[in-house]
């Protein structure tokens, strides 16, 4: 489509029934983007694949309700797959939201696509941010007839690095970011994860859940074999202090005597076979200078009970790439696990898992972006609630 017809379609969309307003977006397809689109209740859902393979999906409100927000949602791992109820669950609050499978399908812990294919790697990476990003924006603009006035990027783990990257690497695309638990150095912590699986795997290291548990309630190591000693002290000199830890948490990511299952022993055997060529300069996250200077604000959070990224790192990475408080807050929160769960309290609806106490900018971690990015509102805290008991909750005060 020739671009000076993109603000004519959008006029025309506008004077046009819901469903046929949603229907005709797949007008949008050009040769290096296919467009469909189908009314699903109040909201309009696209599915759009860019080039070679990126699959987008998003979800657009009707127009009465938008916030004229545009939220960006990140994956997990190794990415492969769209959370279409993370998306359902952001237009419903009126949001624009948008997701990618960054140009690959999997199920986060397989990495075996990546081999022989340095463009998907490229994509998943990074490349797939931006055209997703490029592709909201074209979509929203015709179906609105006006760009979004906010866009923000949100994600944990790899998708909290995806935000980082975004907000870093394209400055001018973003007003805010949420970025849980960020994989800022991904390619070093698939590496430490392998050195961690050699240490807890070797002959006599294993611990079972309730060793763990005793371990961790006591802090007594004299029951350890000095196999089992060698192991703990490599996952705490990663970055796991076992003052923070959590028996079940461990057990599940780091101890778990099976290879194939999730955990950190298959993330790094994943890498090691398929990822063992990937630049590192295609998994840095760029300083967030420029995006500070423009104005840009970053949320972030991190369980310190987190058995999979190390908490024990997370302020020196954010200071890595220049995180400061006056554009930067970051969350340390006790008792949770990755991105979530662990023990509670430990949600502010940062996920669907975790849902907010209330709608409000101290419940809820959107909120307080918003809230400091649309009204200049700096959060100085954040209440984590009990899913179960939303009355049992924490004050959260940011580390800096």
């Amino acid at each position: 489509m020739p671009p000076d017809a993109r603000p004519l379609l959008g006029l025309l969309l506008l004077g046009a029934a819901p469903t046929d307003a949603c229907r005709d977006l797949a007008r949008l397809s050009r040769p290096d983007l296919s467009v469909a689109a189908v009314q699903d209740g109040a909201v309009c859902r696209v599915e759009a694949t860019a080039r070679p393979a990126i699959r987008i999906e998003l979800h657009l409100p009707d127009p009465a309700r938008w916030s004229g927000r545009y939220y960006q949602m990140g994956n997990g791992g190794f990415a492969g797959r769209i959370d279409r109820a993370t998306l359902a669950a952001a237009a419903a609050r009126g949001d624009v939201a948008g997701a990618t499978d960054t140009g690959h399908a999997g199920d986060g812990f397989d990495a075996s696509w990546a081999v022989g294919r340095p463009d998907l790697v490229r994509d998943y990476a990074w490349r797939s941010i931006k055209v997703t990003s490029d592709v909201a924006r074209h979509v929203t603009r015709a179906f609105y007839g006006r760009d979004a006035r906010r866009r923000y990027v949100m994600g944990c783990s790899f998708g909290g690095r995806q935000a980082l990257v975004a907000a870093g690497r394209w400055p001018a695309d973003w007003d805010g970011v949420i970025a849980g638990a960020p994989a800022i150095r991904w390619l070093d912590r698939l590496a430490g994860f392998d050195r961690i699986a050699q240490a807890v795997c070797a002959p006599g290291a294993g611990l079972t859940v309730a060793q763990l548990h005793r371990l961790i309630s006591t802090g007594d190591r004299q029951a350890l074999t000095p196999a089992q000693a060698r192991g703990v002290a490599v996952v705490e000199a990663a970055g796991y202090p076992l003052a923070q830890a959590d028996g079940d948490e461990w057990a599940r990511w780091i101890y778990h005597p099976d290879r194939a299952a999730p955990g950190q022993a298959r993330l790094a055997d994943q890498a090691r076979a398929y990822l063992s060529g990937a630049r590192t300069a295609d998994f840095d996250v760029p300083s967030l200078a420029r995006f500070a200077a423009k104005g840009g604000r970053v949320l972030s959070y991190f369980g310190q009970a987190d058995a999979v990224l190390p908490p024990g790192a997370a302020v020196a990475d954010a200071r890595g790439i220049g995180a400061r408080a006056d554009f930067y807050r970051l969350f340390l929160v006790p008792g949770m696990g990755h991105c979530q769960g662990g023990r509670p309290p430990h949600a502010f609806g940062q996920s669907l898992g975790a849902p907010a106490g209330r709608d409000d900018p101290v419940h809820d971690i959107r909120r307080a972006l918003e809230a400091w990015v649309e009204q200049g509102r700096p959060p100085d805290r954040l209440i984590a609630v009990d899913p179960a008991d939303p009355r049992h909750q924490v004050v959260l005060t940011p580390a800096f």
